[in-house]
């Protein structure tokens, strides 16, 4: 069963990041906002667009994901795939929402990353590890994190990365405040994140 968080915010702190999305029923869009920041070796990079920590991986188009980790972590996921009967599953009601992510995709994501990097690579699943899941087209996001376990809340705000903790402080004080100010405030506070921001935002109804 998929665990349901008893705050009102999910968020994984560790990752050399800040995710945010947000998601509810009263919105008719996704908003998914990304920092750029890479840091490899003690030494911060910007990451292009076209490298967003936000993408839809290339065999599973039907969800967005957001990530924090190792970059050739996130680079990976960018190529996952599902086996092709599962592929085909309908997402319909929040129950065949939770059996998709819990049964079908963290498998998956698991099966992928065990093949794309040696035994034993303890970046993979380390504390820098946090995905966000959103299926397109509905309400339902999901956080998988660094042991594969699957949670859910129904605030509809959400984070991962080190800067989550400073997104959820701002979204606490001022929930209808646009989420841009959100990873702003996260990006004063958290060395580890930096701007510009990618802004991803698609309407509910919307395959693209």
């Amino acid at each position: 069963m998929v665990a349901v968080a008893r705050h009102r915010l999910i968020v994984y702190t560790g990752g050399m990041t800040t995710v945010i999305f947000m998601t509810n029923p009263a919105s008719d869009r996704f908003i998914g906002i990304a920092d750029t920041q890479m840091t490899s070796g003690g030494k911060a990079s910007e990451l292009a667009e076209t490298d967003s920590k936000i993408f839809s991986p290339v065999g599973v188009p039907n969800i967005v994901i957001g990530f924090s980790g190792h970059v050739s972590v996130k680079t990976a996921l960018k190529s996952l795939r599902l086996p092709k009967k599962a592929s085909k599953m309908k997402v319909t009601s929040p129950e065949t929402a939770s059996a998709f992510v819990e049964v079908v995709l963290v498998p998956a994501i698991r099966d992928h990353l065990n093949r794309s990097f040696p035994p034993g690579s303890e970046f993979v699943y380390g504390p820098n590890f946090g995905i966000l899941v959103w299926i397109k087209g509905t309400d339902y996001v999901y956080e998988v994190g660094p042991d594969l376990s699957v949670t859910q809340n129904k605030s509809g705000f959400y984070s991962v990365g080190s800067g989550a903790h400073y997104a959820e402080v701002s979204f606490d004080m001022r929930p209808h405040a646009d989420p841009v100010e959100h990873m702003q405030y996260a990006v004063k506070n958290d060395i580890y994140s930096s701007g510009p921001f990618h802004v991803v935002q698609i309407e509910k109804g919307s395959n693209k």
